[in-house]
């Protein structure tokens, strides 16, 4: 008898032991799971994070190159429409046209800077972003006078600013999205 109670303690002893293993293994693997589906929802937040970085700066260029050219085209229409000697300081009435929608555009433009700066984690990105808004504010045609083309005389040096800030937007976004940067921008 003594026999099978030792047989019996054996057997319930490998059984307990068995269990425990068994146990053991199956915290391990469900903690190994725990970690790969964290690391797998991180790299999928940090993708989509990626994605409407890239989707809100590709705006903001946009946007940002649309007032620029707008703003150019104004001034280009300006100087070529003007001739010697004339005095009349009124705008062609397509460049008026296009000058009253500037003020719209501006507040689309603070709008999508804005979003930039929700969303950017980058220094560089939010100082490109401010300098350009603080270029495009030194101009605002709700300020001047829209058929006063002496006001139009600093448009033609807020242009050039404009275009650099926009460069310095696209250098600092790209380096953020860890992008190549583009032949002719600095690192």
């Amino acid at each position: 008898m003594d026999a099978a109670v030792a047989g019996l303690i054996g057997s319930l002893g490998g059984v307990v032991v068995g269990a425990t293993a068994q146990a053991l293994q199956s915290s391990r693997s469900r903690r190994w799971q725990l970690v790969d589906q964290e690391r797998a929802s991180k790299e999928q937040r940090e993708a989509q994070l990626w994605q409407d970085r890239r989707t809100v700066y590709a705006a903001f260029m946009a946007i940002t190159l649309e007032v620029t050219n707008q703003l150019n085209w104004v001034v280009a229409t300006r100087t070529t429409s003007q001739e010697p000697g004339d005095d009349d300081s009124r705008l062609p009435p397509l460049a008026q046209e296009a000058m009253n929608n500037l003020s719209e555009m501006i507040k689309k433009v603070l709008l999508q800077a804005d979003e930039v700066r929700l969303i950017t984690e980058s220094a560089d990105v939010t100082i490109a972003v401010s300098a350009y808004i603080q270029a495009l504010v030194s101009f605002s045609p709700t300020t001047h006078r829209t058929d006063d083309l002496g006001s139009f005389e600093e448009t033609q040096g807020l242009i050039p600013r404009l275009i650099a800030r926009h460069r310095q937007f696209t250098s600092a976004a790209r380096q953020e999205l860890g992008m190549q940067p583009q032949a002719g921008q600095q690192p």
